[in-house]
């Protein structure tokens, strides 16, 4: 489907997927030599290369990176969107992690977290190539930067896409 997208030209934003394609290395991949930013959900025990703070590098899966790398100043609170009780409330914290064993500044974890079950998490796997690479740990003044409201946007539309259709299927924001 991307391949004949992409050879029809069409301008895409972002890609956005489900776990299925999220965990896709051979996607991710394709779309990184394209030039397409993703956000793809990824399961909790997908493995994800870190630098810890004492530099060294580490492979773990994305549910470890939590515990190993955040404190309660890397969330932020922010809605997907509004829904029929008002806004739809997570905490969402934003990791460097590595590619190919590099901080390249383009690939990052995202994980959200559910304000009422705390232990209810999604992560998902971020490429996003800008002029200005975003900052490694995202604090409550470096969240608000347009980087990540632009990423957060894309999640919305995409929850907001899964939810309309019911079905945990690909989609694309443009």
């Amino acid at each position: 489907m991307m391949q004949r997208l992409f050879e029809q030209q069409l301008l895409i934003s972002w890609v956005v997927a489900d776990t299925v394609y999220g965990g896709n290395l051979d996607l991710r991949t394709w779309l990184e030599a394209h030039g397409y930013p993703y956000v793809l959900a990824v399961a909790c025990n997908e493995p994800v290369g870190i630098q810890t703070p004492d530099g060294r590098r580490r492979r773990v899966e994305v549910q470890e990176v939590e515990a190993l790398l955040l404190s309660d100043y890397n969330w932020q609170r922010l809605s997907t969107r509004c829904g029929t009780k008002g806004p739809r409330l997570f905490d969402w914290a934003v990791v460097s992690i590595l590619h190919r064993w590099q901080d390249d500044e383009h690939h990052f974890l995202l994980i959200r977290r559910c304000i009422d079950d705390p232990l209810e998490k999604a992560y998902y796997f971020v490429f996003a190539r800008h002029q200005e690479p975003p900052c490694k740990r995202w604090s409550k003044r470096s969240g608000r930067d347009g980087t990540w409201r632009r990423i957060l946007k894309t999640v919305k539309i995409w929850a907001w896409t899964t939810m309309r259709s019911e079905v945990g299927s690909a989609g694309i924001a443009m």
